[in-house]
C-alpha cells in the first residue's frame, strides 16, 4: 500500500472539532472501493480511523507480550493460555 499524507489545518466540519486534521491519502483503487462498501456513505474517514487506531492499539500490545516473554518466558505463554481458556469458557470474545 502507498500512502503520502498532507496535512491541513484541524478539521472543524460535522462537529469534530479540534484533534482531527484533514490528510490525502493514496489507495489501491480496489482497496479503497472495499474500504467505502464497507464504511458506509459519508463514513468512510471514521471508518479508517477506527482501524487505524485498533491497529495502534494492537501493536502496542504485541510489544508488551514480547517484553513479558522475555521478561518471564515461557511461564508467561502458559498464564495467557490460561486467561484465554477461562474467556472461552465464559463465552466472552477475544
Amino acid at each position: 500500500m502507498t500512502a503520502q499524507a498532507t496535512e491541513t489545518q484541524p478539521e472543524s466540519r460535522r462537529g469534530r472539532g479540534s484533534g482531527y486534521t484533514k490528510v490525502s491519502l493514496t489507495l489501491p483503487s480496489e482497496l479503497l472501493a472495499r474500504l467505502r462498501e464497507e464504511a458506509g456513505p459519508g463514513h468512510l474517514s471514521s471508518f479508517v480511523a477506527d482501524i487505524l487506531a485498533r491497529d495502534e492499539r494492537r501493536r502496542a500490545l504485541r510489544q508488551y507480550v514480547d517484553a513479558m516473554r522475555a521478561e518471564h518466558g515461557p511461564a508467561f505463554d502458559e498464564k495467557v493460555q490460561e486467561v484465554l481458556r477461562r474467556w472461552d469458557a465464559e463465552g466472552d470474545v477475544r
